[in-house]
C-alpha cells in the first residue's frame, strides 16, 4: 500500500523557515567577517501569526496552539509573534520577556538605540523599548488596539473585527455578528471561555473604550471582504 503524499504546504512552508535561518546566518557571518558583529543591532520579527487555512482546503501550514486561530485573525494566533533582538554589549543573550509590545515600537526603539531623534513625522504610537530590554522596565502602557475592515472569508476565515487589551483583558468585537468576546489572556491564553455574560461590566468598559478609538482614528466600520480568485 502506497503512503499518501505529504501536503505541498507545510513543506513549502518549512523550506521557507529554512530559507530565512539561512540568510540570517549568512549575514551574521558578514557581519564576522567585517568585524562589525559588535555594533550592529539585528531585529527580527514576524508580520502576524502563523498562517491559519480555515475557510479552504489547504493543508494547515503551521500550528500556534495553544493559541486560537491564525494570519487574519484577531485572536492571539494572529497577533503574537516572535521578536526577537541582538544588541551586543547591551541586551543579555538569552533573556527573555513576557511583556507585550507592538511592532509600532520599533521606530522610536531603534531610533533610541542609535541615539537620534525619531523624525518628526514619525508618530507618537510607538514607545521607546530601550529600558524594558537592558533592565526590564515596562513602558507606561497597558492597552492595545486592532482593527480588521477587510476580512478574507475564504482563505483565513477571519472575519470583520476589532479588539482591544487592557491589562491580562481582551475584548473582540465583531460588528457584522453583532458580538462580543472577553477574554483574561493570564488564565486563558487559548481564549476557549468567552467571560462577555459573566463579567458584563468588564465588557462594556472596554468596548465603550474601543468604540472611543475607533472614533478617535476614523477606523472604517464597513466590513470589506476579500473574494479568493
Amino acid at each position: 500500500m502506497k503512503k499518501a503524499p505529504s501536503p505541498a504546504l507545510p513543506t513549502t512552508c518549512a523550506a521557507m523557515i529554512q530559507s530565512v535561518d539561512n540568510g540570517i546566518g549568512r549575514i551574521l557571518n558578514q557581519l564576522k567577517k567585517l568585524g562589525l558583529e559588535d555594533n550592529t543591532i539585528i531585529v527580527l520579527a514576524s508580520d502576524h501569526g502563523g498562517l491559519s487555512t480555515h475557510g479552504n482546503k489547504n493543508g494547515v501550514a503551521t500550528s500556534n496552539r495553544p493559541l486560537r486561530a491564525g494570519k487574519g485573525h484577531l485572536y492571539e494566533g494572529g497577533l503574537r509573534i516572535p521578536l526577537l533582538v541582538r544588541w551586543p554589549g547591551q541586551v543579555k543573550p538569552g533573556t527573555e520577556i513576557a511583556t507585550p509590545v507592538s511592532t509600532l515600537d520599533l521606530m522610536p526603539t531603534l531610533c533610541a538605540m542609535a541615539g537620534i531623534a525619531p523624525p518628526k513625522l514619525g508618530g507618537t504610537d510607538g514607545q521607546n523599548l530601550v529600558p524594558l530590554l537592558q533592565s526590564g522596565t515596562a513602558p507606561a502602557r497597558d492597552t492595545f488596539y486592532w482593527h480588521n475592515p477587510a476580512p478574507r472569508p475564504a482563505s483565513t476565515g477571519d472575519w470583520f473585527s476589532s479588539a482591544i487589551r487592557v491589562g491580562d483583558l481582551k475584548l473582540l468585537d465583531f460588528p457584522d455578528e453583532k458580538k462580543v468576546e472577553l477574554y483574561d489572556l493570564a488564565t486563558d491564553p487559548g481564549e476557549s471561555k468567552n467571560l462577555a455574560a459573566s463579567r458584563g461590566e468588564d465588557a462594556k468598559r472596554l468596548l465603550e473604550k474601543l468604540n472611543a478609538w475607533r472614533s478617535e482614528v476614523g477606523a472604517s466600520m464597513v466590513g470589506k471582504v476579500k473574494k479568493r480568485k
